[in-house]
């Protein structure tokens, strides 16, 4: 199979060559049924052609697409692997290991915060530090992570949108306190009464 690969590997000149056999690997990848054969087929291309970050990365895809969360988490591990700034699997890693609760959220946090560092400017990173703050009862972070995520692009129509999730962390008087005094300071008052109203 590698040897049809790098056949198909020439033929567009526009493409570079190491997208090109990337993107002929995923198509034959596609195709095979078994989950055992589709990772051996990456791992022959990683022994024999060369390792690709990407082409873990969009298999796991695949499988997080089609709900199989174990398994897509198994590639995005693989692309780390190889790549670990490689900022998709860092972040498509992280919101799987978000869904395992708090076994996953340290390292979730660790992830999302390596993004952060490597490119600040993605707000949906910084909202979701900011969950991750509120749920562990950080206000500092919280605040922090708020004001980044709003800085970065992030619409405070979504703090309304997701009403529901902030709402059912304003029993603790700290995170309350917290939410209210950002909302207010960034002049979003009217979310704040949102957010109190049930």
């Amino acid at each position: 199979m590698i040897v049809a690969l790098l056949g198909l590997a020439f033929a567009d000149p526009y493409l570079s060559l190491d997208r090109e056999l990337e993107d002929s690997v995923l198509s034959m990848v596609s195709q095979i049924e078994s989950d055992r054969e589709r990772w051996k087929v990456l791992s022959q291309f990683s022994d024999t052609v060369f390792p690709s970050a990407r082409v873990y990365y969009e298999v796991g895809l695949l499988y997080n697409q089609s709900n199989q969360f174990e398994e897509a988490l198994k590639y995005y591990e693989a692309s780390l692997a190889i790549d670990a700034d490689y900022v998709s699997s860092l972040y498509d890693s992280a919101e799987l290991l978000l869904l395992e609760g708090i076994e996953g959220r340290e390292v979730a946090k660790e992830r999302l915060n390596h993004i952060q560092k490597l490119d600040g400017s993605h707000w949906v990173v910084s909202y979701r530090l900011a969950q991750i703050a509120i749920e562990e009862g950080d206000a500092i972070q919280l605040k922090n992570s708020l004001k980044q995520a709003l800085r970065s692009g992030m619409p405070t129509q979504l703090l309304i949108d997701d009403q529901e999730y902030w709402r059912q962390h304003l029993n603790d008087p700290q995170m309350s306190l917290t939410l209210e005094m950002f909302l207010l300071a960034i002049g979003q008052e009217t979310i704040w009464r949102q957010l109190q109203t049930p």
